[in-house]
């Protein structure tokens, strides 16, 4: 539903999975250590669930992710809020 959305309206997204599988086959191909795929927390909840609980996490692009100085784009922010009206308008919730 989310990809369905962005598309209908434009916004640009992207799989963070997909994203660090292909630079792990880059990384392989030059003898690099590939990068784990990393652990959120809906994650450990699918996790202690046994798969009972699903979901998908919806994540704003930043630069300089968790420092100080983390930030993103009035650009991606609009979109994100755009994004989550639809949302909430096409679950009755607005």
């Amino acid at each position: 539903m989310l990809e369905e959305l962005c598309r209908q309206r434009g916004i640009s997204f992207g799989y963070k999975d997909a994203y660090i599988e292909e630079q792990n086959r880059a990384a392989v191909a030059q003898g690099s250590e590939p990068q784990s795929l990393g652990s959120t927390e809906l994650g450990r909840i699918v996790a202690a669930s046994g798969g009972f609980v699903q979901g998908t996490t919806l994540q704003i692009p930043t630069t300089g992710y968790h420092t100080m100085e983390e930030s993103s784009t009035l650009e991606a922010n609009e979109a994100f809020s755009r994004l989550l009206t639809q949302i909430a308008e096409r679950y009755g919730a607005l």
